[in-house]
């Protein structure tokens, strides 16, 4: 009996952990959630920018501007492609968006 209450009590530290997992899990994902619109934001106008100095650069300044529309074509890849990543991996451990997760219940019976 002893060696019964000693494992169960052992295990306390791993839920108390999983459930500051679970916060620390949310709070992440909210953080990601409010972050993503504002990246593609800063993708999409310095892509733009870069679009702008590409028409009325002449010369080198042209070729900058042409690096620069590279670079940010790649950058907003990236961005969509981590997220995307994201979202499946998740979904595959059945993480929900919002960053928790859904652990097993111990059977009651």
């Amino acid at each position: 009996m002893k060696k019964i209450f000693l494992s169960l009590v052992s295990f306390l530290p791993v839920i108390t952990f999983a459930a500051g997992l679970e916060n620390v899990l949310d709070r992440i994902g909210d953080l990601l959630n409010k972050a993503l619109p504002i990246l593609i934001s800063f993708g999409v106008v310095y892509f733009a920018w870069k679009v702008i100095q590409y028409t009325i650069a002449e010369g080198d300044k042209r070729d900058e501007a042409k690096l620069g529309m590279i670079y940010g074509v790649i950058g907003l890849f990236v961005i969509v492609a981590v997220w995307g990543l994201v979202m499946f991996i998740s979904e595959s451990l059945g993480v929900d968006v919002g960053g928790t997760i859904d652990l097993p219940t111990l059977p009651t019976e």
